[in-house]
């Protein structure tokens, strides 16, 4: 019974983990999108792709954040 309740949570950890390695993939993936656009901007300088990644990397964790926020706010609405 041990055995196969920590295969289980193995299974289950693994599964969280390949979920978060394909999150993190996405995530990466529309920061340099973002930074794309930035980049072609009439704002941005020419060789700047630091700058503009980090900008874009900056906006798109603040709009994750603040739609957490929102969302655990709505869960104690419900949950009272």
């Amino acid at each position: 019974m041990t055995c196969h309740l920590c295969s289980y949570i193995v299974n289950r950890l693994v599964n969280i983990i390949n979920m978060l390695i394909k999150f993190e993939e996405e995530l990466q993936r529309i920061i340099a999108r973002r930074a794309h656009e930035l980049a072609e901007s009439a704002n941005s300088n020419i060789g700047d792709d630091t700058n503009d990644w980090l900008n874009a990397e900056r906006e798109i964790l603040q709009e994750l954040d603040s739609r957490s926020i929102d969302m655990l706010q709505e869960c104690e609405i419900t949950a009272l």
